[in-house]
């Protein structure tokens, strides 16, 4: 079939930028310093497609680049009890995604919500609904929905921002730059090595795993009862949920300079003009939500697949930012 151009998509966003400088005195010398900060966003909207049926398995009009849908998770089950007492005291009844051999629910199991009110768990039509977005921002349509999944976040990085300082005195000068993104979401593919032995019971167990599984004894733990195979974790997109979904927006210190210039008085007499010593560091410090739990991705690269070095389908296989301490000494003659 001949090529051409079949889709049409829209961008939207905006850049600002600010900045603030001054100086005062300080101990009888000038103080100078800075700040600038930017703020930058943007989306993308799918205005034309060839999907007349609109399956969420494709691109399809109306669509936000990056969307997320999924089901939605409202805790673990503590007792047989409350399995027993779900859908109306109908039982709990989940068919789409394995947590034992034969389909059979367990304490400490995952339990995901009914929102189309059939008394179970299931994919329903697979097609986007209009209340399950609006729902997301907060208005009414709960009876509207056609299938179980809600649209539950965004992929795409928003509100990207930056703060610069500077400053100099008597000598002494300083400078950083933190850099983040306000918001952003992410689920761990099915092969990823978040998921640990969840994916497959031969896999490496993540220390963060550790005390963070259901027991009896940990009724509020982060994670379900320890098994193998675990269909909610293990199927990747078809099975994402708002349990797992991570937040990885982040602010990070991106680079710190410290330093003095020693007065020229000193150096004049070797023949030099400038020195100065300094202290540099780069990604000296980051702070995310998904550390809560998990710290064992970098939230800047997270999304980023590194074809270079994957040797196979899943996240955690792109190289995080190095974090570099260097210490110097600047001569010009």
């Amino acid at each position: 079939a001949p090529k051409g151009n079949y889709a049409d998509m829209s961008t939207y966003g905006y850049e600002i930028a600010l900045s603030y400088n001054d100086s005062f005195k300080l101990a009888g010398k000038p103080f100078n310093f800075g700040i600038k900060a930017t703020l930058a966003d943007y989306y993308s909207i799918i205005d034309r497609y060839n999907n007349a049926s609109r399956k969420l398995s494709d691109y399809y009009e109306g669509q936000r680049l990056g969307e997320i849908w999924g089901f939605v998770c409202n805790g673990l089950f503590q007792s047989q009890a409350e399995i027993d007492a779900a859908f109306g005291g109908k039982g709990y009844k989940n068919d789409i995604m394995q947590t034992s051999e034969k389909y059979i629910t367990y304490p400490g199991d995952m339990r995901f919500e009914d929102l189309n009110g059939n008394d179970a768990i299931d994919r329903g039509s697979g097609k986007p609904s209009d209340a399950a977005k609006a729902l997301e921002y907060g208005a009414e349509g709960v009876g509207l929905f056609r299938t179980e999944f809600l649209f539950i976040g965004n992929s795409e990085p928003r509100y990207l921002y930056t703060i610069s300082l500077n400053a100099d005195w008597n000598g002494f000068f300083l400078s950083a730059l933190f850099d983040g993104v306000g918001r952003q979401q992410w689920f761990p593919s099915d092969e990823s090595l978040f998921w640990g032995m969840y994916n497959r019971p031969y896999n490496q167990v993540p220390t963060w795993h550790l005390q963070n599984y259901w027991t009896e004894e940990r009724p509020n733990a982060y994670l379900p009862r320890y098994v193998g195979y675990y269909g909610p974790m293990n199927a990747n997109t078809v099975n994402v949920n708002t349990r797992y979904l991570q937040d990885v927006s982040y602010i990070r210190l991106k680079n710190l300079q410290f330093g003095y210039e020693l007065p020229k008085r000193w150096i004049s007499k070797i023949g030099l003009s400038k020195v100065s010593v300094y202290f540099s560091g780069e990604n000296l410090w980051t702070s995310s939500p998904m550390f809560k739990y998990c710290d064992n991705y970098d939230p800047e690269v997270i999304n980023a697949g590194d074809s270079d070095f994957r040797t196979a389908e899943g996240d955690g296989y792109s190289y995080p930012m190095l974090r570099t301490v260097t210490l110097g000494v600047n001569l010009t003659f």
